[in-house]
C-alpha cells in the first residue's frame, strides 16, 4: 500500500531493537514488497509504545517512509481484546498484557488497571464517580487493601475488619491498635495515667506491711481488712485495652 506524493507505505513490524543512535529501530516487512527494510522509529512527542515482535507473520502495523527511512507504529490487531471498552469521546492507553489507563467520557472516570500474577488479580486506581454517581477516588491493592476518598471522608482498610475513617473533625478506629511510641490523648489538657503494673507492685508492698500487723481492737481489725480488700480489688480496676502508656 502506498500514499501518492508522500512515498509512504504500510507494513508489519518484524522486530524492534536499539539502533546506532541509541534509539529504537524497526524492521518492517511491506505487504508483498520491501522485506527486511530498516527504519528509525518516530513516536509521538512525549509518548512511546514499543511494539511486540511479529509472530507467524502477524505483528504491529507501521507506516514507513522509503525516502526518509522513518516509521510510525499505528495498530496491532493481535491485542484488540486488551483495549478497555470505549464509550464515544473516551480515550485509553493499554499494553499487550492487559494493563490500561482509561479516561471514560460517559462516567467521567479515570481508571488505571494493572493485572498481577497472570491476570488472576490486579492493582487499580479510580478517580471519578462510582456506580451511584458519587464522586470518589480509590487506590486498591491486588490483595484487597484500599484507600477511599469521597464526600464522607477518607477510609483506609486492609482485608480484615480493621479500618481508619476520617470524617470532618472525627477519626474512627476499628480493630486492635498497637503503638511502639508514646500516646498523647487530649493535647495540652492530657493527664498522666497510673502504670498498673508498677502500682500493683506498690500495693503488694502495702499488703505485706498490713499482713505483718497484729490488730487488737475491732477498729484496727476492720481497717486492716478494708485496706487488704482495697489492695485485692485493684486488679479488677486495671484497663484491659490500654497498655504501654
Amino acid at each position: 500500500m502506498t500514499f501518492p506524493g508522500y512515498n509512504l507505505r504500510v507494513g508489519v513490524v518484524q522486530y524492534c531493537a536499539t539502533d546506532s543512535k541509541s534509539w529504537y529501530g524497526l524492521q518492517v516487512r511491506g505487504f508483498g514488497e520491501d522485506s527486511g527494510l530498516q527504519f528509525e522509529w518516530q513516536p509521538q512527542y512525549g509518548f512511546a509504545a514499543r511494539p511486540v515482535d511479529a509472530t507467524s507473520g502477524t505483528g504491529c502495523n507501521a507506516v514507513y517512509s522509503i525516502e526518509g527511512q522513518f516509521s510510525w507504529c499505528i495498530h496491532d490487531q493481535r491485542y484488540n481484546d486488551k483495549a478497555p471498552p470505549l464509550t464515544p469521546g473516551s480515550a485509553a492507553q493499554w499494553n499487550y498484557k492487559g494493563a490500561f489507563s482509561l479516561f471514560d467520557c460517559d462516567t467521567e472516570t479515570w481508571t488505571v488497571y494493572v493485572p498481577m500474577n497472570n491476570a488472576t488479580k490486579a492493582h487499580t486506581v479510580v478517580a471519578g464517580k462510582d456506580a451511584n454517581g458519587k464522586e470518589y477516588i480509590e487506590l486498591r491493592h491486588a490483595n484487597g487493601s484500599y484507600v477511599v476518598l469521597n464526600d464522607d471522608g477518607v477510609v483506609v482498610r486492609h482485608t480484615g475488619d480493621a479500618y481508619v475513617e476520617v470524617n470532618g473533625g472525627k477519626v474512627n478506629l476499628n480493630g486492635e491498635v498497637n503503638t511502639t511510641a508514646s500516646l498523647n490523648v487530649g493535647g495540652a489538657a492530657a493527664q498522666p495515667l497510673v502504670n498498673g503494673t508498677a502500682f500493683q507492685a506498690a500495693l503488694g508492698a502495702v499488703a505485706t506491711a498490713l499482713n505483718a500487723l497484729t490488730p487488737l481492737t475491732p477498729y484496727e481489725i476492720g481497717l486492716q481488712a478494708a485496706l487488704l480488700g482495697l489492695v485485692s480489688a485493684f486488679d479488677l480496676c486495671k484497663t484491659q485495652y490500654i497498655k504501654g502508656l
